[in-house]
Formats: C-alpha cells, structure tokens, sequence
C-alpha cells in the first residue's frame, strides 16, 4: 500500500510539474502511465523546473532509491509464498522464472515480516522525499490536495 501511495503522489507530482491545474485532467494524464513512466516524466519536468542553485544530485539520489524500491516491490509482489511452521513468522518466497539462456530457475528465499516493513518505511520516506522535491519549485501541498478529493465517498 505503501508503495502505490508513492505511486500516486510520483503522479500528482507529474501532472503538478506539467502545469496541469484541473485535477481530473491530472488524473487522467496520469492513469495509465507505469511507475517507471512516471518516474521518468517526473524527472525530465523537475529538471527543467529546478531552482539555479539546485544540487543535481538530490535528484539523482531521489530517482536511484525510487528504481530500487520499484524493484524490491516487484520482487515482494511477483512471487509465491510458502507460510512456515504453524507460529514461526517467516515466509519462503518463491520465484520462478524461465529464460531463453539459462532455462528453468527457481528461487528461494526466507522472508520476515520485517523486512517487508523495511520496504514499505523506505518507500514511505520517498514519498516525503518527492513533496520537499516539489515544493522547492512551488506550493505542491495545494496541487495535491484537489487530487486525493477526487478519491473521497460522500
């Protein structure tokens, strides 16, 4: 869940930096676009928005953890879980996958809830990350708040 809050907010953070001002036309910019489009659209727009005195390498910094989390939430997502003894807390997550060059693999992994938790802590620092990134180019908070009330049910 954490990780599709930084999906949504990476969104907003688009459609914000793109000049878009209705939400709903956000919205539908957005929608359809992967993490990894998103990250890239945020990216290009950010630069070209940035302050003169911007350090580069906050930038940088940002979108190397952000590809990270993407891969360690697929990681989580895209694979099986075999639960362990009955009151033992880890998991055996498995993946298998099939490549033309290597052929059948098949990987085992232990998983604790912890580091599930990890993931979600990191992914949940990003999307602080990204409003302190957006905010130095004008009032995102504002942007994003129209946003999330497209999502409410009266």
């Amino acid at each position: 869940m954490t990780f599709a809050q930084l999906e949504l907010v990476l969104g907003i953070a688009v459609a914000f930096l793109a000049g878009c001002r209705d939400p709903r036309t956000g919205l539908a910019l957005i929608a359809e676009l992967s993490f990894k489009a998103r990250l890239t659209l945020f990216s290009t727009l950010f630069s070209e928005r940035l302050p003169a005195n911007f350090d580069k390498n906050l930038l940088k910094e940002f979108l190397s953890k952000a590809h990270k989390i993407e891969g360690e939430r697929n990681r989580l997502i895209h694979s099986w879980y075999w639960a362990g003894s009955v009151g033992e807390k880890r998991v055996t997550r498995i993946k298998a996958t099939a490549k033309e060059k290597k052929g059948l693999d098949i990987e085992l992994v232990d998983v604790h809830p912890d580091e599930v938790t990890a993931v979600a802590e990191r992914a949940s620092a990003l999307v602080d990350r990204l409003d302190e990134l957006c905010r130095l180019v004008d009032d995102f908070q504002s942007f994003a708040g129209p946003f999330y009330a497209l999502f409410r049910r009266d």
